[in-house]
């Protein structure tokens, strides 16, 4: 079987050198042929394989204007999705750390393409907490934090992130730095090109290092300080700081709307909206960490008569708490999509939206 892994692979890289289109596509067909068939401890690697073609089938129409800014990038999608399967087979924890590394870090690299920094950190995280020093890893979780940093209303909040995105760079173009198959000196250079931008933006706003970030309490009594610290451990807080440290200064849920306009006969609804959106989500991420964090009977459990079905579904007020919480996260999408059409006027229609009359209730939009 390793054998024909390797030829697999082989023929893989051959196909891609070529830019040869046809044997890609058959490739990927061979690749679901295998998934039918192949032993677990295979199918991430197989994965990892069709991940690859559909990368390469992707860099080929990357120059093309039209495809590059594209809402529909399905080549990249399919990426990602063989990314994640190859990272959610039971047999992933089973492979060499450094071929673990390489599949989170391409999936951080593709996610954080797609604008979705927040996930792509995860993914390198992930990928660093396996091997600390992986080079590549480390200088994409850089540029990554950078590019987060530079999407940020609030300039204190960037040159936090610069300065960790300068850390991550540095560690990457060390000599400590571990590559996956050698140097690679293309990416060392784009790293070190990243690495002086950020540390050129860093003197620029002179920025003072020595600031420490952890110089506040976190809660006023034992509950609390539980409560921030789970939330900072699982980065739950609305806070870009929380992104990348689990520092005090992390412990607030600042995130708001930046600076906007209205027409002058226009409502100006938009901080109500966002208040709504936020006051939910903490109120779900509270419930959440009640129903988590404490595996007591609730006084509302007692004297309940309950039948057991011995189908081991759990009954109880931890339960229910737990059910809710998701529920409220769950809800929370919808109400996020209409915002989104509202304040970058996208012009869909949202008259079909089961959280519409709440939504209109609470906030007063006026949506057609």
């Amino acid at each position: 079987m390793d054998n024909q892994l390797n030829n697999l692979g082989s023929e893989i890289d051959v196909a891609i050198k070529e830019s040869d289109i046809p044997a890609l596509n058959a490739l990927i067909d061979r690749c679901n042929k295998a998934l039918e068939s192949i032993d677990f401890q295979y199918r991430a690697i197989i994965h990892f394989f069709k991940a690859n073609c559909y990368s390469a089938l992707a860099s080929m129409q990357s120059g093309e204007p039209d495809y590059m800014w594209s809402w529909q990038q399905n080549d990249k999608v399919l990426e990602i999705l063989s990314l994640r399967r190859a990272v959610s087979e039971p047999e992933f924890s089973k492979l060499e750390l450094i071929f673990q590394c390489k599949i989170l870090t391409n999936l951080g690299n593709n996610l954080n393409q797609f604008g979705r920094f927040i996930e792509a950190i995860q993914a390198w995280d992930f990928a660093l907490s396996l091997v600390p020093n992986f080079a590549m890893a480390l200088g994409n979780k850089g540029v990554g934090v950078i590019h987060y940093a530079r999407s940020l209303y609030d300039y204190g909040h960037a040159g936090i992130l610069f300065s960790h995105a300068k850390n991550y760079l540095k560690e990457s173009i060390s000599q400590g730095a571990l590559w996956d198959s050698g140097l690679h000196p293309e990416a060392k250079e784009y790293f070190r090109q990243n690495y002086n931008r950020a540390e050129n933006y860093l003197e620029k706003i002179a920025y003072d290092f020595e600031f420490n970030l952890d110089q506040w309490p976190i809660g006023e009594n034992k509950k609390e300080v539980a409560y921030r610290t789970w939330c900072l451990r699982h980065c739950l807080f609305l806070s870009p700081l929380n992104d990348v440290c689990r520092k005090s200064a992390s412990a607030r849920d600042v995130l708001h709307l930046p600076s906007h306009t209205y027409k002058i006969n226009e409502e100006p609804r938009f901080p109500n909206y966002y208040n709504l959106l936020k006051q939910e989500y903490v109120t779900a991420r509270f419930v959440l960490f009640e129903s988590s964090g404490n595996k007591n009977e609730h006084i509302s459990d007692r004297d309940v008569l309950l039948i057991n079905g011995f189908d081991g579904v759990q009954f109880g007020y931890r339960a229910e708490q737990l059910k809710t919480a998701y529920r409220l996260a769950y809800s929370l999408f919808d109400k996020i999509a209409l915002f989104l059409n509202e304040y970058y006027e996208v012009g869909l229609k949202a008259r079909g939206c089961s959280q519409l009359s709440h939504i209109m209730v609470a906030t007063k939009l006026n949506i057609a």
